[in-house]
């Protein structure tokens, strides 16, 4: 991009013909004259004085060869070639617009000869005359080349025809090292959006999430040119488009032409600077008016000048008589028959759709495109799946954003659906509709200002029943007291009752009778809750909320407002609900059920009265409370006969699994800390009361030098026999308090935490998000695949520098996470001080334990009293743990992210990749929660017993363990016989293995995980579960390569105890021996076939 300061004009204003000749015929002689001629032109663009720059450009412009430096000349008719540009301090906005005048002014025969044939192309795309589309396309590709409108073109005929693969050919092809990075993305999000399922979710991810970035940061020109390039205006306004202007100079002549009728018509619609602002574009569209290229350029100039403009419309047209005459099946007729017949046919959809209904006919023999809109227009009418028929139309009219049937089917929703946009949004539809192309029919009159109907009475026939509505519209419009006789004598006959509820909301609304509203509006959502979109529910919600008029009304019409509101609303629904329960002097929903209650009543109870909700209350000890609560209120209403039992069982059910699941996930997730001192002082209870009789019978020995200290087995004591007989006692205890390989400190540090539980929990929202590789073979992290074909449309050398940043980032992080997994780790010596987990018995604590067997206490109270001592010490290491996760770990961790951030946004130089910053900035904020996670995972809990369960549900538990853990969904399919219970004391450590097995898939198994579990068994208490996935080729190769035979071999031997201390030990192995503890019943067996590997569990067998 060349760079001019444009401060400093010359005062002495050169002659025309002097600045023309310095541009045509630069005397530059170390250039090449193509070269002088273009520095020439873009410094008279930049430096000349303004007198200069008016009474040259258009002169300079005629010149061939200087008009081709400008992406405004003709492109190759397969490729665009992006030319430079000015920058923002280079060419004032006034400056820019006088060129863009000039441009526009010079092809002025040319953008005729292209809007004459493009005039009637959306007519026949709808009506899916794709080869002559086809013909008009190659005719204005002859006169202008490749254009981002053509492709957007090309794009959406495929997407018509559903030819999807085609589009990414088509879109791979376009993609060349000349088209400039901006308005390939342009076409990427196009084509993208053409086959997404929700093209909505599509522009979020792809447009906006990195506008709202860009629009923080300031570059409002960059979001501005997305938007107006990839938006639906006005379903997206973020920014005002008229920043985007300097970037306009990037476009091909026909894009350049229609963004600027966008940024002027968006401005226009907004009614923003009518006077202040668009002299800029008055000039520009005053030629274009005197040029007749732009048929509404006229409209825009009166609308400028603020004018007195009056629209005119064919009140004729065949099909508007024969709908006001009510000839609906002769519509139809003309329509099925031939739908070429029909002019305008995209303006007259609402028409056909109501036409159909009324005939009693079903759509046939219509182009699918059409007939997909006329459907669900027949679903809204009708009030059957009506929201999920206008959220088909949202995303019709997104993917067709490029055309003007994308307007046309935002109006359709409006004027089927009045109450689903809200009023700015409604607003900003109907100005935009006064310059569309294709102009609305009458019918369509009087959006703004509901309720309005077109009758001309002058027509021969008239449909009686169009009669009775206009008569009611009319009496609704004077107050007249008839109005709700004739609304109700127009339902009892229309065949589309939707049109008499808006009829009904119309007349309360005018009449400013919002109670009585509130009573209608909550009789017809119990009686169809589609009726929703017939609703004004945002202007209800207001009113209540202003009035705090918490009824049961208002909690009904809050509830659907919520239900269908495009976003979450759930705070209005919980404060009413709240209100209301408060307004009746009872605590809990379920004190309202009794015998006498009517339909509103239950509906509040079955279907508003759910956890989710009552949570807002507050009066609940627990969540296990809540969902006690649920359950209560359902069993009440099927006792009280107002449901069914099977109306509640699968939600019961749920509920009751959920409880088990979430509260047992809880438990595991949570405080992970536990040794079994019981199991310890069982397993030491004779060495230690050997130890206390040796104590007593050495009474009479003299204890000397008894101010001298020494060290004996890593306890400091005074010197002396007894003394020594206490330390034995202690540490005897404490080496089996930390190295028990069933119940000890270590092992369960290493087995709940170290080994995998926490790397894999603090590392699954980098991987996640694909900010981590993997180790190769030889030990070296992977380049990053992922980001590298994300961005495989930038430079190579920025993502080689991008991809080592990357593979920093991998070995920084995994080093991190080394060195707090040493933290996790016991040291009975204290000799390495990185280990937290020591205890440091004082003088004063060895004293109270001497004293203890002097008074001669019983063992028992002993070896409580120095477990408790162990305990205080455990629960200080455990503070001093979380300590160091949370204050430098997580800062660490931090820091790794912080320069990460910053070393990408040097190595990017100038390109955004806000996609990978934003994915970097969630990572660093998923992970600090996980440390949050870990840090209640260093808690004590109290015990490991439970009831009985039903295997089922434990495997469930281990699954929702997982994914906690790993931050991820994985594919389960269970398969079970029969139930099988376990007990309690087994779950634990079942679900721990569980938890192992399905880490092993999710790591070796191919990329679509799916994996399978089997649960068998007997009525004698036995049982198998087998967990069996398809592996991925590294999976396959360790198992031919000896890796399986070593696994088994260690499985049948148990006699590798040095793995239960190794963190990289075989998972199966310590799997199996944590099993045989609980019971010697349990056996593991892996096995393998071709690329499916089978571990499983038997019990009893």
């Amino acid at each position: 991009m060349p760079r001019f300061r444009i401060h400093n004009l010359r005062n002495r204003t050169r002659k025309t013909h002097e600045v023309v000749s310095s541009v045509l015929s630069p005397s530059d002689l170390t250039k090449t004259q193509h070269e002088a001629k273009q520095d020439a032109f873009y410094f008279f663009l930049a430096r000349s004085t303004d007198k200069e720059y008016v009474n040259s450009l258009d002169i300079i412009l005629k010149d061939k060869e200087v008009f081709s430096f400008l992406n405004q000349s003709k492109m190759p008719s397969d490729e665009l070639v992006t030319k430079e540009i000015l920058g923002l301090n280079d060419l004032s906005d006034r400056r820019l617009m006088h060129l863009f005048e000039s441009v526009l002014s010079k092809e002025n025969v040319k953008l005729k000869q292209i809007n004459d044939i493009r005039s009637d192309m959306e007519d026949l795309f709808i009506k899916g005359d794709f080869d002559r589309i086809y013909e008009k396309l190659d005719a204005i590709n002859s006169l202008t080349g490749l254009s981002l409108w053509e492709m957007n073109y090309r794009i959406a005929v495929l997407t018509a025809k559903k030819e999807f693969k085609l589009i990414d050919d088509l879109v791979e092809k376009w993609k060349t090292n000349k088209i400039s990075e901006t308005l390939y993305e342009v076409i990427r999000v196009s084509g993208w959006k053409s086959h997404s399922v929700e093209a909505s979710t599509a522009i979020e991810t792809m447009v906006r999430r990195s506008n709202k970035e860009y629009i923080e940061g300031g570059a409002l020109n960059i979001a501005a040119f997305h938007s107006l390039m990839c938006l639906q205006y006005p379903l997206y306004d973020d920014v005002d488009l008229i920043h985007s202007i300097n970037w306009l100079q990037k476009l091909p002549l026909i894009d350049l032409f229609d963004a600027l009728q966008k940024i002027i018509i968006y401005r226009l619609t907004k009614k923003e600077n009518i006077t202040k602002e668009y002299d800029i574009f008055f000039a520009l569209f005053e030629k274009l008016s005197n040029y007749n290229i732009y048929s509404n350029s006229q409209y825009i100039i009166n609308v400028i000048k603020q004018e007195v403009i009056t629209h005119t419309s064919n009140e004729k047209d065949k099909e508007v008589y024969d709908y006001t005459a009510g000839n609906y099946s002769a519509i139809l007729d003309r329509l099925e028959e031939n739908v070429f017949t029909i002019t305008d046919v995209v303006t007259k959809v609402n028409i056909i759709a109501k036409s159909y209904i009324y005939a009693g006919r079903k759509p046939r023999s219509l182009p699918p495109l059409l007939l997909n809109i006329i459907n669900n227009l027949i679903s809204i009418y009708s009030l059957k799946d009506s929201n999920q028929a206008i959220s088909q139309l949202i995303n019709l009219s997104i993917i067709y954003s490029s055309l003007e049937l994308s307007d046309h089917i935002i109006i359709s929703i409006m004027k089927a659906a009045p109450f689903f946009f809200d009023e700015k949004r409604k607003i900003k539809i109907i100005e935009k509709s006064k310059f569309l192309h294709t102009p609305l029919t009458p019918l369509a009159c009087n959006l703004e200002s509901p309720p309005s109907m077109f009758l001309n009475y002058s027509l021969e026939e008239i449909d009686p029943f169009r009669k009775l509505k206009y008569a009611a519209i009319k009496a609704i419009d004077k107050n007249d007291r008839n109005a709700l006789e004739l609304i109700h004598t127009y339902s009892k006959v229309t065949s589309i009752k939707k049109d008499s509820i808006e009829l009904r909301v119309e007349y309360y609304l005018k009449n400013n009778d919002f109670n009585g509203l509130i009573e209608y509006s909550t009789d017809e959502l119990i009686k169809n809750t589609n009726s929703n979109i017939c609703l004004p529910l945002e202007e209800i919600v207001s009113y209540i909320n202003e009035r705090k008029i918490y009824s049961l009304d208002s909690v009904i019409c809050a509830h659907y407002y919520n239900l269908y509101s495009n976003e979450d609303k759930s705070e209005v629904i919980n404060e009413f609900f709240e209100e209301y329960i408060l307004a009746q002097n009872i605590e809990r929903p379920s004190e309202l059920i009794d015998d006498k209650m009517d339909e509103k009543q239950v509906i509040f109870l079955y279907d508003i009265a759910k956890t989710d909700v009552m949570d807002y209350l507050g009066c609940f000890d627990d969540e296990n409370d809540l969902k006690i609560e649920r359950i209560k209120i359902l069993n009440k209403l099927v006792s009280l006969g107002y449901l069914k039992q099977s109306d509640i069982d699968k939600e019961c059910k749920y509920i009751v699994d959920e409880i088990l699941i979430n509260s047992e996930a809880a438990r595991f997730n949570n405080a992970k800390i536990f040794v079994d001192t019981k199991h310890i002082y069982g397993k030491r209870k004779q060495e230690i009361e050997a130890l206390i009789t040796k104590y007593h019978d050495d009474s009479g020995i003299e204890v000397v030098d008894s101010d001298i200290k020494y060290q004996i087995e890593d306890v400091t004591v005074l010197k002396g026999d007894k003394n020594i007989i206490v330390g034995r006692i202690i540490n005897t205890l404490l080496v089996e308090y930390f190295n028990n390989k069933e119940v000890g400190l270590d092992i369960n540090l290493s087995s709940e935490i170290r080994h995998g539980f926490f790397g894999n929990l603090i590392c699954s929202s980098p991987q996640s998000k694909h900010l981590i590789t993997e180790l190769d073979e030889n030990g070296n992290y992977k380049s990053n695949d992922y980001w590298l074909e994300y961005y495989n449309m930038i430079n190579d050398n920025i993502l080689s520098d991008i991809d080592a940043l990357l593979v920093k980032f991998s070995a920084d992080f995994n080093k991190l996470i080394d060195v707090a997994e040493n933290w996790m780790k016991t040291s009975l010596n204290g000799d390495e001080p990185d280990r937290v987990f020591f205890f440091d018995i004082s003088l004063e604590e060895f004293a109270c334990i001497k004293n203890m067997l002097d008074e001669k206490q019983i063992v028992e109270d002993i070896a409580a009293s120095i477990f408790e001592l162990f305990n205080d010490k455990l629960a200080k290491c455990l503070y001093i743990m979380k300590l160091k996760l949370n204050e430098i770990f997580s800062a660490k961790i931090d820091d790794l992210y912080s320069e990460l951030i910053e070393s990408i946004n040097q190595a990017k130089r100038g390109t955004s990749m806000s996609d990978l910053l934003d994915e970097i900035k969630l990572s660093n904020t998923e992970v600090n929660e996980h440390v949050r996670t870990v840090c209640e995972w260093f808690s004590l809990k109290k015990s490991t017993q439970l009831e009985n369960i039903e295997l089922e549900k434990l495997v469930q538990l281990a699954i929702k363990c997982f994914q906690q853990i790993n931050n991820c969904e994985i594919n389960v399919k269970i398969n079970k016989v029969d139930k099988y219970y376990i007990p309690g004391s087994h779950l634990y450590v079942l679900v721990l293995c569980l938890i192992n097995f399905l880490n092993n898939s999710y790591k070796f198994s191919k990329d679509n995980l799916v994996v399978t579990i089997n649960i068998s068994g007997d009525e004698n208490d036995k049982f198998r579960i087998s967990i069996s996935n398809q592996m991925s080729e590294r999976a396959i190769s360790l198992l031919h390569n000896g890796h399986f035979e070593q696994i088994r071999l260690k499985l049948t031997n148990m006699n590798d105890s040095d793995l239960l201390l190794n963190n990289g030990g075989s998972g199966l192995y310590k799997c199996l021996h944590a099993l045989k503890n609980v019971s010697k019943s349990y056996n593991i067996t892996p096995s393998y076939d071709d690329d499916v590997f089978e571990v499983e569990i038997t019990y009893g067998y």
